[in-house]
């Protein structure tokens, strides 16, 4: 037993149970967070591949028209236009 005229605090084995119980809960959540944010992340990283694949050929068209275009005059004065 304490004396009544020493400072201290008295835990017993059930505060400590309900703490460490609460804790894990805690640390349950911050782990279901951490997983959505890695599949967001994942989800993101896709998402930009698949937009690239898409504007890659496009930028690829382009080039070649503004390749092509300026020689249409010169294959109609080759041509006999």
């Amino acid at each position: 037993m304490q004396d009544k005229d020493e400072p201290g605090a008295v835990v017993t084995l059930d505060d400590m149970y309900q703490q460490i119980k609460a804790l894990r809960s805690d640390v349950d959540k911050l782990a279901f967070k951490i997983d959505c944010l890695s599949q967001e992340k994942q989800d993101h990283g896709r998402r930009i591949r698949n937009l690239e694949v898409k504007v890659w050929p496009a930028i690829g068209a382009v080039g070649l028209l503004a390749w092509i275009i300026p020689q249409i005059p010169e294959l109609f004065n080759t041509l006999g236009g």
